[in-house]
């Protein structure tokens, strides 16, 4: 992408499951992002001094979901930043889930390697989910960030700068790290790419409004929290395909066709057919159905 700048992007079989990035700002070293499981926040780590030559200075995390914070114990030493609300949630919802995750995760994962129709094209990514969660789980704890901020702050460093927003609509409140110089934004989970994205614990028309204000930065190349590295094609793809579920939705309501039997028989678009994490399609109608208005 730029020299000094780096996206670590997850592979299909590994323990990171999310992506993150590694920035060098000259005399500091920024990560955005530490993925779910801390063996694989290790390796992060290691590629990070390597590629340049300084230990973290500075995590962030983008958003509270589990796989992209569960790495944090291991950068203990470095200061970690989040907006305000995003703290707010891994205090909360954040702890909440690694307690269920101590409770149910082993049985989880015991259900989907006897039971997974071993065929479904994300077999492989989900039972490493399921089995980097598990293998976490004896040293797995909450670090929460230590520095917050509320809309936008910034790094400055002598070789590049980095600006810090808080944006919403993946959830109640995503940060994306912005690198003017080098046209080049991390967008967490704002941005999927060839991969369903998760609405529902969020809200679509700020997810897009979100996605439009990164695209007016006329960025070159876009870091998403899933998938390949993405361009300004990409945001485009996310709002049609939230555009069509919309309608899609709609529809089903109109018809009164809203049951799971009914949702689970519903074909995926042709163009989103491809993408990976399609168990999130009928997620996705659901919420979407809920949403529209009598």
């Amino acid at each position: 992408m730029s020299k000094g700048v780096y996206a670590a992007v997850a592979s299909e079989s590994g323990y990171a499951v999310s992506n993150a990035g590694i920035i060098d700002l000259g005399e500091e070293t920024l990560v955005f992002d530490s993925f779910l499981n801390q063996q694989a926040a290790i390796d992060l780590q290691k590629a990070t001094k390597e590629l340049t030559g300084r230990e973290v200075d500075y995590l962030v995390n983008s958003h509270y979901h589990n796989d992209h914070i569960r790495g944090n114990p291991v950068f203990n030493r470095s200061k970690i930043f989040s907006s305000t609300k995003t703290r707010e949630l891994l205090a909360t919802s954040g702890i909440e889930e690694l307690k269920d995750d101590v409770q149910n995760a082993p049985k989880a994962l015991h259900d989907f390697e006897e039971y997974a129709d071993k065929s479904d094209k994300d077999y492989v990514s989900r039972l490493n989910y399921y089995r980097s969660i598990v293998d976490s789980l004896p040293t797995a704890q909450l670090i929460l960030p230590n520095a917050t901020f509320e809309t936008k702050m910034t790094f400055h460093g002598s070789k590049r700068s980095a600006e810090l927003f808080a944006l919403r609509g993946h959830t109640k409140s995503d940060s994306v790290l912005y690198l003017p110089e080098d046209r080049i934004a991390f967008l967490g989970d704002l941005l999927f790419v060839s991969f369903h994205p998760y609405l529902a614990d969020g809200n679509p028309e700020e997810l897009l409004i979100s996605l439009a204000k990164v695209k007016s930065w006329n960025i070159e190349y876009a870091v998403p929290g899933h998938g390949a590295l993405g361009t300004l094609r990409d945001f485009d793809l996310l709002k049609e395909y939230v555009t069509q579920l919309e309608q899609i939705a709609k529809e089903l309501k109109e018809s009164g066709k809203t049951s799971k039997k009914e949702l689970d028989q519903v074909a995926i678009p042709a163009a989103f057919r491809s993408w990976a994490f399609s168990r999130f399609f009928q997620a996705n109608l659901k919420f979407l159905i809920e949403r529209v208005k009598p």
